[in-house]
């Protein structure tokens, strides 16, 4: 009777912790970054601070023990291949890309951005470098141009 009693005492205190998380306006915490979901960052994190938050994060222990993380361009995330799994030849390409296209609507957009990546060949590298580049377009745009340009 005494264990049912501390059974039902626990839910209860873990339910009502849980209803006021619920009812309280904290989102919660993105991994790595210190920062609530709701948050809007203003200032960018470099890709050493990142690490950096990483390794004082509990939570990404694990992934790091397992990853090899490094940082080919100090604007971009880090690049973390598995350990063991790189092969002999694989290297890091950093690449500039610049898209040219048109909305279905018919607005023109340039933009441009960077890709790094690690690949077993240049013509495999340029691939992910333009698949990257495409992200930001929707089904249905017509892509005029598309670079991908070694940094």
């Amino acid at each position: 009777m005494f264990r049912r009693l501390c059974l039902v005492t626990l839910l209860l205190l873990l339910f009502s912790s849980v209803t006021d998380a619920l009812a309280s306006s904290e989102r919660p915490r993105i991994p790595g970054t210190g920062r609530r979901s709701s948050e809007q960052s203003t200032a960018k994190m470099s890709c050493t601070d990142i690490l950096g938050s990483w390794k004082n994060d509990s939570s990404m222990r694990d992934f790091l023990a397992t990853h090899d993380c490094s940082c080919p361009n100090a604007e971009r995330p880090p690049v973390c291949p598995e350990k063991g799994k790189s092969v002999a030849g694989e290297k890091s390409y950093n690449f500039y890309w610049k898209i040219d296209f048109t909305t279905t609507s018919g607005k023109h957009y340039i933009t441009d951005g960077t890709y790094v990546g690690i690949h077993s060949t240049y013509e495999e590298a340029v691939k992910a470098c333009t698949d990257d580049a495409k992200r930001v377009t929707e089904m249905g745009d017509s892509i005029l141009s598309l670079t991908c340009t070694p940094q």
